[in-house]
């Protein structure tokens, strides 16, 4: 097989790329041996043309033994050529016609050799003179000529023209001597640029195979990245800091949906695409890992969409710095985690807010109770807190369903949203109760004012499904830090005032005294006296009979 040194170091450079160079390879031998046919031929014509007639005469059974098949050969593959430039070949015929032309050239060389070899030995000064010059021009014309192929322009030197200069020399003919010499180191010569012609040739081809590695390295470290780009969804960026040029993957047009026309090539788009709340404390924390020679940096943020939305960012980014350790490029990724936001949020939302009327539920209200005792405790400021209970808010389950019951709790809830408008915190406590927290408000007259305007919103009717509905509701206060100081007292002295309210009238409010307390105590002790006697039998039960005047008998008992 027709191969060069280059492709026996398949173990240096990978088997694809290698066949690729290895083709092109046999396609650059293959035209140049091509562009130079006519020129080899036709120097071999000249020259069997002069071998013929500076033979013909004495040596005219040379002529017949040699120049018959010679010239046979030589208008062959004539034909042979024209032929081959009308078709297009494959590799491997390009290989095989390299070696063919190989054997040819060898070939032919032999038999010129034996040809200018019979007559320099017998042959007359003129006809050694006609040979030595024809074989010598025959020689290195059609090393020459096939120059693309070394292996085939060596045995035109090496078999005709390197014999025939060692017998100048040897022939004790001084002219002949120098003619010998002459053509001797014009061989060398010619060898010498072959081998140089043939490492030129090598190298180059060596370097298109690393160039052409190098890119299908390039080509597959590109593709790598786009199909980890698809497979993690992730926004992939490159920034060149020197010349401020962004590289996005197809995510940016994917997952935010700009078009591919878009122009955001510069880290501004970047920086202005960033939520504004956000923008100053990601550039900046950006900058500050930069300057402080970190590798690495990660942050949140909402990422602006190309319809306006904003989408939930994970960030992630390396610095890759110079030899001096300035920053002079950086790579990173967006995670969009909306999603998963979303879900955080919104487990949040359940945790801290009643699925119904979407209020703060209880859990949520004692931490803001927490935080308005302890800010009105150390603030030196007295807050209040309201406990709104509906009246007959079961006889409103009972009679129109649980439906109805639902509609006039949520619009409770907007009413009571409406009237406080941002200026106290309200809570959705369960069941019919709400809760409402005033801060620095812990005047008497104001707090009454609030209650006062609270209850004749509520009062005002509603209407579901064609039955009017009644919000009205009780109000019991409890004023901080007067009369408690914790959450829990501050709750219980409330709930206490709103059991005294509805005690005394529904639909009204009262505002708790310590004095509702030790009346709660009491009734709470006699009530509990009064059980304690029932069930200790302390109580006698004893019957007044009722008698009849008319007859005397016992009718009843009182």
């Amino acid at each position: 097989m027709f191969r060069l040194p280059l492709f026996r170091q398949r173990a240096r450079l990978g088997a694809s790329v290698l066949e690729t160079s290895e083709r092109e390879t046999l396609v650059e031998r293959f035209d140049g041996l091509k562009r130079q046919i006519p020129l080899l031929y036709a120097v071999a014509v000249v020259n069997l043309v002069g071998f013929y007639v500076s033979t013909s005469g004495q040596y005219g059974w040379a002529t017949t033994l040699y120049a018959a098949p010679v010239s046979g050969i030589i208008f062959y593959r004539l034909h042979h050529w024209h032929r081959l430039a009308r078709i297009r070949l494959t590799v491997e015929e390009m290989r095989v016609e390299l070696h063919k032309s190989v054997w040819f050239s060898r070939l032919l060389s032999l038999l010129f050799l034996a040809w200018s070899m019979s007559i320099l030995v017998g042959g007359e000064r003129d006809q050694q003179r006609y040979i030595i010059l024809f074989g010598s021009l025959a020689s290195v014309g059609c090393s020459v000529a096939l120059a693309s192929v070394p292996r085939a322009a060596k045995p035109p030197l090496m078999l005709i023209a390197l014999p025939t200069a060692l017998w100048s020399m040897t022939s004790g003919d001084l002219s002949y001597f120098f003619v010998g010499v002459s053509l001797a180191v014009l061989i060398a010569l010619i060898l010498r640029m072959l081998a140089i012609q043939e490492q030129g040739f090598s190298t180059l081809m060596e370097s298109k195979a690393a160039i052409a590695i190098e890119r299908e390295k390039v080509r597959f470290s590109e593709e790598r990245y786009e199909y980890i780009g698809r497979a993690t969804n992730d926004l992939i960026w490159d920034w060149d800091i020197k010349t401020d040029t962004l590289f996005w993957n197809d995510a940016v047009h994917n997952q935010l949906g700009y078009s591919r026309e878009d122009n955001h090539p510069t880290i501004e788009w970047w920086q202005d695409h960033v939520h504004p709340d956000h923008r100053d404390r990601v550039v900046d924390h950006v900058r500050d890992a930069s300057r402080r020679g970190e590798e690495t940096f990660e942050d949140e943020f909402p990422f602006r969409r190309s319809d306006g939305t904003y989408a939930y960012m994970y960030h992630r980014g390396y610095i890759i710095r110079d030899a001096e350790g300035v920053s002079v490029r950086m790579v990173g990724a967006m995670q969009d985690f909306t999603r998963r936001k979303l879900a955080e949020e919104g487990l949040l939302f359940a945790a801290s807010r009643d699925h119904l009327t979407s209020l703060p539920n209880r859990g949520h209200f004692n931490e803001t109770l927490q935080t308005a005792v302890t800010e009105a405790t150390t603030g030196k400021y007295r807050s209040s807190l309201l406990l709104l209970d509906l009246d007959d808010f079961k006889q409103v389950n009972d009679s129109l369903g649980h439906d109805a019951g639902d509609a006039l709790l949520k619009e409770l809830a907007s009413r009571l949203t409406e009237c406080i408008a941002g200026e106290g915190e309200l809570a959705r406590l369960g069941g019919d109760e709400f809760a409402i927290i005033l801060k620095q408000v812990g005047n008497k007259q104001e707090v009454e004012a609030w209650a006062r305007v609270l209850l004749e919103q509520l009062r005002k009717p509603f209407m579901y499904q064609g039955s009017i509905l009644d919000c009205a509701a009780t109000i019991g206060v409890a004023i901080f830090p007067d009369v408690g100081s914790t959450p829990e007292t501050v709750l219980k002295d409330a709930d206490i005032a709103l059991y005294v309210a509805k005690t005394n009238k529904r639909g009204g409010f009262a505002i708790f005294a310590p004095v509702h307390r030790a009346e709660l105590q009491l009734r709470s002790t006699m009530v509990s006296s009064a059980k304690t006697a029932v069930r200790e039998n302390r109580i006698a039960p004893f019957y007044q009979p009722k008698i009849s005047f008319e007859d005397g008998s016992i009718s009843g008992f009182e």
